[in-house]
């Protein structure tokens, strides 16, 4: 687990107590209902596609000038920005699509069957407070709904970080993004650091700089056009829309939780969300991934290596680069035929004894 700089208490619970509960962070389970198909980026697309044709139209309805950098876009982003969502809040993105997903795309998860279940209200307020969030799947990866929401938002954060702010780079949006992981929208609201929000904020800022593509796209990808050409293009006040949006083109793998690994507030809280994702796995994926948790599947992380270049050991979980760095438990333990009952002689046994009849559980 890495060793975060925990902020002060006292600035922490300032800013909670300031902060509306909708722009606080909520999360979700990537391990349950793993075997889950329904693809939900055609519905993501047709709706984020109607709403910038809307923003355009509103564009040459408001004759707003055509901006030459970055800088002098913000008449631009705030009609676009009122289009895609009012109130503009990640939060508020996130539950429209959790509850406009059409059944069959989109699968939810209860709290109390959740990976988070033992999550107390101290270790994980905003958890608590907001339950989880569903899980679709965007060109056959499991994403969560909440990563629609960091994509807009907090990637438009990212993106004036990076490109309009003054003396702005992507290390300081990013280094922006990793403080409201430790902070706000990750530890100390939910005891959950996600290094697939990250991801999502990127891609966000990504698609934020699409709209004129001022400045270089900050992924390393191979040429096509769809990178090289800008959402927008305006010629004396006149506006249009270049290409459509499509949002299979800004997601990999590491925007999946169960492959992006998380790192917890605590190892209590670690050690009870590895346990739980174990037994949703079972002993037969467990054995066949010699322990491993979390990333679920082995992998190299090559594609997002090179996606992320020199940005991706701030994105992708340190099993990206260090196999030993997996969660991992040992698969004897999840072999339920060796504990054929809970039952013995009448007596019931409580979970937590079970749990601790053999030491080292995670290795």
């Amino acid at each position: 687990m890495q060793n975060f700089k925990r902020l002060p208490s006292f600035i922490l619970l300032l800013a909670m107590s300031l902060a509306p509960l909708s722009t606080l962070s909520a999360e979700i389970d990537s391990y349950r209902n793993a075997r889950f198909s329904g693809e939900g980026s055609s519905y993501i697309d047709s709706v984020i596609n109607e709403r910038m044709k809307s923003a355009v139209l509103e564009l040459n309805d408001l004759e707003v000038a055509c901006p030459v950098n970055a800088r002098e876009g913000d008449d631009v982003y705030d009609v676009m920005k009122s289009h895609i969502s009012s109130p503009f809040i990640g939060h508020a993105i996130a539950v429209e699509f959790d509850e406009t997903l059409p059944e069959g795309r989109i699968v939810r998860t209860n709290f109390d069957y959740s990976v988070y279940s033992t999550i107390n209200w101290l270790e994980g307020v905003s958890l608590n407070l907001k339950g989880l969030l569903g899980v679709t799947k965007i060109g056959g990866r499991r994403v969560g709904v909440d990563k629609l929401g960091h994509f807009f938002v907090e990637g438009f954060g990212f993106f004036r970080r990076a490109y309009v702010k003054k003396e702005g780079s992507v290390a300081n949006a990013i280094r922006w993004g990793k403080f409201t992981e430790n902070s706000y929208f990750g530890l100390t609201t939910t005891g959950v650091y996600s290094n697939a929000d990250l991801v999502a904020n990127f891609n966000g800022m990504r698609f934020w700089n699409m709209l004129f593509l001022f400045e270089k796209d900050a992924a390393f990808n191979s040429k096509n056009r769809y990178s090289e050409t800008p959402f927008l293009s305006c010629d004396n006040a006149k506006w249009k829309l270049n290409k459509k949006f499509s949002i299979r083109y800004f997601v990999d793998d590491s925007w999946d939780e169960s492959l992006n690994c998380n790192y917890y507030d605590s190892e209590k809280i670690q050690d009870a969300v590895v346990n739980a994702q174990a037994i949703q796995m079972g002993y037969s994926e467990l054995s066949k991934n010699d322990g491993m948790v979390c990333p679920r599947v082995k992998r190299d992380c090559s594609y997002e290596k090179y996606k992320y270049g020199k940005f991706a050991r701030d994105l992708l979980h340190e099993s990206c680069f260090d196999e030993k760095k997996a969660y991992r438990v040992n698969p004897e333990l999840y072999n339920y035929a060796n504990f054929p009952s809970f039952y013995d002689g009448g007596a019931v046994y409580e979970w937590s004894e079970w749990s601790t009849t053999s030491e080292n559980i995670f290795n």
